[in-house]
């Protein structure tokens, strides 16, 4: 990004694209260039918004597991294997 980025903004941007699909998505960066002007409010920006997130597990009742169960019943009744 350049020095005259809202480091706010990239750092928005930065979090939807690296953690987009939790982070296995093809296209999800390794890398981000940061102007130096800018990279300690970024980084900071980053922390407070990485530290924020709730790591889990994704087939627990919270995450919506039961919700999927229900879903494949419906759609599998009647069907056999």
């Amino acid at each position: 990004m350049l020095d005259d980025a809202d480091p706010v903004h990239v750092a928005k941007g930065a979090m939807l694209f690296k953690f987009l699909n939790t982070g296995q998505a093809c296209i999800s960066p390794n890398r981000l260039f940061i102007h130096r002007s800018i990279l300690k409010p970024f980084i900071d920006e980053m922390k407070n918004r990485i530290l924020k997130m709730k790591a889990g597990n994704g087939l627990s009742r919270e995450g919506g597991r039961e919700g999927v169960f229900e879903y494949l019943e419906t759609k599998l009744t009647g069907f056999s294997v």
